[in-house]
């Protein structure tokens, strides 16, 4: 079952593709000759990053399942009472990790993206709209994650 890290990721995944999209757009047209050694590093870079956060919205939802398995152990007796209490609390530490993960990956990819709209072809400004309409939400749960640790 998906939790908010693998929307994070997906938004994630998103954005990395849509700069792809943009560098592959703008390589090999005359007029951005200049920028065309960055775009095919930038290119390079959202790919591994998209691939990346696309492997993260299942490791998001299998850490959430851990979290859900943890709540359905029993807790007749104290023991199993006990026994639940560290599983869930262990389960939640590891849930957490991933969306932390994704936030900061994100944070990392807003240089990339600025780089690649600002010399990129300026042909895909409804693309640009597109990109920015994805990384709002990483932007926002990245201050959030260090906001709240």
């Amino acid at each position: 079952m998906p939790g908010g890290g693998s929307s994070s990721a997906l938004n994630g995944a998103i954005a990395a593709a849509l700069t792809e999209m943009m560098a592959n757009l703008t390589i090999g047209k005359k007029n951005y000759a200049d920028a065309e050694a960055m775009m095919k590093q930038n290119l390079h870079k959202a790919s591994d990053l998209r691939m990346r956060f696309i492997e993260d919205i299942d490791r998001d939802s299998d850490a959430y399942n851990l979290v859900i398995s943890a709540y359905k152990l029993p807790k007749e007796t104290e023991e199993e009472k006990e026994y639940r209490t560290g599983k869930i609390q262990e389960a939640t530490k590891i849930a957490s990790l991933v969306p932390m993960e994704v936030a900061e990956r994100a944070s990392g990819m807003l240089g990339i993206i600025a780089e690649t709209v600002k010399s990129g072809n300026k042909m895909q400004l409804p693309m640009v709209v597109w990109l920015c309409w994805h990384v709002a939400p990483l932007f926002w749960a990245h201050c959030l994650t260090y906001a709240l640790t």
